[in-house]
C-alpha cells in the first residue's frame, strides 16, 4: 500500500503541471500515452489537480474529464468557485463532446504541420506562470525532444528550468530522446537536463547514452518503454487476427513511382495470404496516404471514421496479425498487444527509434527505408516471416509489454517519492511496500489509501 497524509493547506491533494508536448491533440498514439500518464498520477494521488498544458481545452476535458486545461492567453489554472464548477458541469455535458467532433471535422495535415513557434530560450511568461506554486512539472511521453521539433524542446526545456530555479520537482518519463545535433538546442539541453530529476526513457540504445554525453547524472535515467503500451496491452486480443494492418504517411522523400510499387507489394501480399488489408489511422496524417496504398483493393477494408478515439484504432490493430506502419505510436500498440510489426521508416532518425523500440520488446522487428530501392521485394519477405511467426511470438511480446508496463510504473514510483520527499513533514519509507507523506499539519489530515499495483 501506499499511504498519504493530506494536509489542511493542501486539502485537495498535490498541484501537478503537465507538459504533454501535444498541445493539439492529433495523435492518438500521443492521446494514448497522456492518459495512461494521468491515470497513473491519479492512482497515486486520487485529490491532486492535474493541469494540461494545451491549445484545445474543450477537447482535452473531452478526452480526460478529471484533468484541467490550461491554455492561452493567460494560461493560468481554471479557478474553482461555484460558478466554474457550474460552467465545467455543462461544458462536459455539452460542448466537449462537441468539441471532439469539431476537431474530427476540420482535422487535415496542415493544421498538424503548423507548430506553436517560441522564441529560443525564452518560454512564454505565461506559461512560467502555470507552474508557479506547483508541486511537480511533469514532462509526459513523447518523441519531441530532438532536432526534428527544436521549438517544443526549447518551450520543454524553458519550462523545466523554471521550475528546477523555484525548486519545484521536475521530472520527465516516456521519453524518446534525441537525436540532438543542433548545437543552440545540444548547449540549452546540457544546461537543463543535469537538473531534472528523473528522466524516464523509451528505449535503452540511444536514449541514456545521449543522457549521460549532456551530463546527466545515470542515476536519475530510467528506462522504461513507451507509456501508452499499458493502454494498448489491455485491448489485446486472445485470438489471432486474419488482416494486414497498413499504416503509411505523405513523405516528400518517396516518389509515385516508389508509393505506387509499395501499394502493389501490399495487395499481392494480402491476396497470396488471404488477408484482408486494414488501414491504421494513428493521426489524420495517415488517412491521404494509406488509402491511396489500398486503392483498387477488394480486400480493403473501411477505414476508422476522423471521430475515431485512440481505443478504436487500438481494436483495431487487435484484429491484426501483421502491421506494417510508418507511425511509432502504432508500431508500439501492435507489439504491446502480441503482434509482429514491421516499420516502414522515412529517416535514419525514425529508423533509429524503430530499432530502438524492437531491442525494448527483444523482437526482430524489421525495419526499412522507404526510399529504398528493393522496398516492395523486403517488404514483400518481412511480411511472410511475420505472418508465419505471428503465434510463435504473441505470449514473448506480451511478457514484454507487462515487463515495461512495470517499469513505467515504477517510475511514477519514484516521481511520487520525489514529491512526498520534497515536502514539509514528509517521512521516508517506514519499510519496503510503503511510503508516508504530508503536506502541512498532520494533526489535521486526512487519509488516502492507495493500492500499489
Amino acid at each position: 500500500m501506499i499511504v498519504g497524509i493530506v494536509g489542511a493547506r493542501r486539502a485537495g491533494g498535490p498541484r501537478i503541471l503537465v507538459e504533454n508536448g501535444t498541445y493539439r491533440l492529433r495523435d492518438r498514439g500521443d492521446i494514448a500515452a497522456l492518459t495512461i500518464t494521468v491515470e497513473r498520477l491519479r492512482e497515486r494521488w486520487p485529490l491532486a489537480r492535474i493541469g494540461v498544458l494545451t491549445h484545445r481545452p474543450a477537447v482535452l476535458r473531452g478526452l480526460s474529464p478529471r484533468v484541467e486545461p490550461i491554455s492561452g492567453p493567460d494560461w493560468s489554472w481554471p479557478s474553482r468557485d461555484l460558478r466554474s464548477r457550474v460552467r465545467r458541469t455543462a461544458a462536459a455535458k455539452l460542448v466537449d463532446p462537441m468539441a471532439l467532433r469539431w476537431q474530427a471535422a476540420i482535422a487535415d495535415s496542415r493544421d498538424r504541420m503548423r507548430p506553436w513557434k517560441v522564441p529560443r530560450a525564452s518560454a512564454p511568461p505565461q506559461v512560467f506562470a502555470a507552474a508557479r506554486g506547483v508541486d511537480l512539472v511533469l514532462a509526459a511521453g513523447g518523441g519531441y525532444l530532438c532536432d526534428a521539433e527544436r521549438d517544443q524542446a526549447h518551450r520543454t526545456l524553458d519550462l523545466l528550468e523554471y521550475a528546477a530555479a523555484q525548486g519545484i520537482p521536475t521530472a520527465m518519463v516516456g521519453q524518446g530522446i534525441g537525436p540532438i545535433e543542433d548545437a543552440e538546442l545540444a548547449a540549452r539541453a546540457r544546461k537543463v537536463l543535469p537538473a531534472v530529476d528523473l528522466i524516464a526513457v523509451r528505449e535503452s540504445e540511444r536514449g541514456p547514452r545521449l543522457l549521460t554525453d549532456l551530463g546527466v547524472p545515470p542515476a536519475r535515467i530510467m528506462v522504461t518503454g513507451e507509456d501508452a503500451i499499458e493502454y494498448a496491452y489491455r485491448l489485446r486480443d486472445a485470438r489471432i487476427g486474419d488482416d494486414i494492418g497498413l499504416c503509411v504517411r505523405l513523405n516528400d522523400s518517396i516518389g509515385k513511382a516508389a508509393m505506387a510499387a509499395l501499394g502493389t507489394a501490399v495487395r499481392k501480399l494480402a491476396s497470396h495470404l488471404n488477408a484482408g488489408i486494414l488501414p491504421l489511422i494513428g493521426s489524420e496524417n495517415d488517412r491521404r496516404a494509406t488509402l491511396y496504398l489500398m486503392a483498387g483493393s477488394d480486400r480493403a477494408r473501411p477505414a476508422v471514421s476522423p471521430t475515431a478515439t485512440a481505443t478504436e484504432v487500438a481494436r483495431r490493430i487487435a484484429g491484426c496479425r501483421v502491421v506494417i506502419t510508418a507511425s511509432y505510436n502504432l508500431a508500439v500498440c501492435a507489439l504491446a498487444q502480441g503482434i509482429p510489426a514491421v516499420a516502414l521508416a522515412e529517416s535514419p532518425c525514425a529508423a533509429a527509434r524503430f530499432r530502438g523500440l524492437a531491442t525494448m520488446f527483444d523482437a526482430d522487428m524489421c525495419v526499412l527505408r522507404l526510399d529504398s530501392p528493393t522496398l516492395d521485394s523486403d517488404l514483400a519477405t518481412a511480411v511472410r516471416t511475420s505472418w508465419s511467426d505471428a503465434p510463435l511470438l504473441r505470449d514473448p511480446l506480451h511478457e514484454r509489454a507487462l515487463a515495461q508496463i512495470e517499469a513505467g510504473r515504477t517510475a511514477l514510483d519514484r516521481v511520487f517519492d520525489l514529491v512526498a520527499g520534497d515536502r514539509p513533514g514528509c517521512h521516508a519509507p517506514v519499510d519496503g511496500s510503503s511510503v508516508i507523506w504530508s503536506f502541512g499539519d498532520p494533526r489535521s489530515s486526512a487519509e488516502i489509501v492507495v493500492p500499489r499495483r
